[in-house]
């Protein structure tokens, strides 16, 4: 048995498929909610999640369509709508994998300063 094959066996052992999806769909959906509810996602929190759907993907455990399925469903339970319902059909393009589709809401916008003339 060469290093190769021993270090592919302590992998299989190591990645518990289930769990890791499990915790993927956990961030997705904690990240949605928060941007939903008006909050802020600091730009780690995307990072980490991204770079997890990644890591998954080069590690055999997960596809990138599975993944990009898994998340749009995510997405529609919290925003009520599917990605491609707010995007468009063609919205993985807007967004390659594996960018996050998450955007906080605007903020309101006033005037600091009075128009002329008041």
């Amino acid at each position: 048995m060469g290093a190769d094959d021993m270090s592919e066996d302590l992998l299989d052992e190591a990645v518990d498929k289930n769990a890791a999806m499990a915790e993927l769909k956990r961030r997705w959906q904690q990240l949605f909610t928060t941007l939903y509810e008006g909050g802020e996602a600091p730009p780690a929190q995307r990072l980490r999640t991204e770079g997890m759907m990644e890591t998954l993907c080069l590690l055999g455990v997960a596809r990138e369509e599975t993944l990009l399925a898994a998340m749009s469903e995510c997405y529609q339970s919290v925003y009520g709508e599917s990605l491609a319902q707010r995007w468009g059909d063609d919205w993985a393009s807007l967004f390659p994998f594996p960018q996050l589709p998450a955007f906080g809401q605007r903020a309101p916008v006033f005037p600091s300063t009075k128009e002329d003339g008041e």
